[in-house]
């Protein structure tokens, strides 16, 4: 592959960058089965609950005598002189707070799978199939072979497979802009279109075939995170209902004027991000790689300083989220980019030889057509 693709305004897919401290651990199945592992499924169709250790730090509140009394019409309302001596916040912390506060009012992801009165369980396995390849894109059998050179998972960029409320990275609510336009391909597509440009730009290999179970499986899966979520069609560009940030319009104004500092975005990426991403962009202890073969290729959106920085200051560090600032950010970004990552030559991603759409691979329409045994083999139990 030769041509490496502009830097133009490309869609806002994107891949875990690390802006400073970790990502969401992928889980493993850990089995060649494609289908083994699977969580059951309870009774009624939801999901079992991660265990979750209690703080050792938590306390009670002190019984009301155990306060201590104040007078209240002599004691001066200090918070209210701290905010008027504050003033107003500077246009980047009024920013960012702004997007923080939206991200925190996206709603919680779905915990139920849709049940059958019929007693069908195969849209339920599909869901729970979807997040399994989205958790481990690069080793399940049913993906793998499709991104073969790379290091990445869909759980890379959107974080804890599209669950977390995120912007630019959740799953939550994109089923509902779909289809729509977009202006990298000038024309409308579809989620799986979506999908599919995923796998051949940002996760570097070639597309899922259409309608196929893996396919199929990872758009059943972004559509029940979807539930509830009022349908937003957007005719400028593919994001998510909750995206309409992205790209921070203040990135891009520094971008736009040539401000990027590669420089001391190797600085701050060395302080803040190596840890996890490695001092040579290789990733450490299963953390995404950030450049090198195994990254996204220059055809993906955060190959792009403008998406990458937004991306990267929307998102990094896991619960640090909005404390880059803007200048940070595009400087960490454009360190990234200028590093070596592949090329994008879009007949290289498209299906290789004898795996074209469709074929072999439409293994699953219609639940209704199985056999018991295929049910058996394929669906968990409930």
């Amino acid at each position: 592959m030769k041509s490496i693709e502009s830097s133009r305004n490309v869609g806002p897919l994107v891949i875990a960058l690390g802006a400073a401290l970790t990502l969401p651990v992928a889980c493993s199945g850990g089995s060649d089965d494609p289908r083994a592992d699977e969580p059951a499924l309870t009774q009624d169709g939801s999901v079992p609950e991660p265990c979750v250790a209690p703080s050792e730090d938590a306390g009670t509140t002190p019984a009301p005598d155990a306060l201590p009394s104040v007078d209240t019409a002599a004691a001066p309302d200090a918070d209210a002189d701290a905010d008027a001596d504050a003033g107003p916040l500077d246009p980047q912390a009024q920013y960012l707070a702004e997007r923080k506060a939206e991200a925190a009012a996206i709603p919680d992801p779905p915990t139920k799978l849709p049940v059958s009165k019929s007693g069908y369980t195969e849209l339920q396995y599909m869901i729970q199939l979807g997040e399994k390849l989205v958790r481990n894109t690069n080793t399940h059998p049913l993906t793998a072979p499709y991104i073969a050179e790379s290091g990445l998972t869909c759980s890379s960029c959107h974080l804890d497979a599209g669950k977390k409320k995120a912007l630019a990275s959740t799953f939550i609510g994109s089923a509902a802009a779909f289809p729509t336009f977009n202006l990298r391909d000038k024309g409308v597509i579809t989620l799986m279109d979506r999908v599919n440009s995923c796998f051949m730009r940002s996760m570097n290999g070639t597309r899922l075939p259409e309608n196929g179970e893996a396919l199929t499986a990872i758009v059943a899966y972004i559509t029940w995170l979807s539930q509830g979520v009022p349908i937003k069609m957007n005719a400028e560009r593919a994001v998510s209902s909750y995206n309409d940030a992205f790209a921070n319009p203040r990135i891009k104004a520094l971008a736009d004027k040539g401000a990027a500092n590669v420089a001391n975005g190797q600085v701050l990426y060395e302080a803040k991000c190596a840890t996890c991403h490695g001092v040579g962009g290789e990733g450490v202890s299963g953390m995404p790689p950030v450049w090198g073969p195994r990254s996204y290729n220059a055809g993906a959106g955060n190959a792009n300083n403008v998406q990458g920085a937004t991306w990267v200051q929307f998102n990094m560090p896991p619960g640090g989220e909005f404390t880059l600032g803007d200048q940070q950010a595009l400087d960490i970004t454009a360190y990234m980019n200028s590093k070596p990552r592949p090329a994008f030559v879009e007949n290289d991603h498209l299906p290789r030889s004898g795996v074209g759409y469709g074929g072999p691979e439409i293994v699953y329409h219609y639940g209704r057509a199985f056999t018991d045994a295929d049910k058996a083999t394929r669906v968990p139990a409930p």
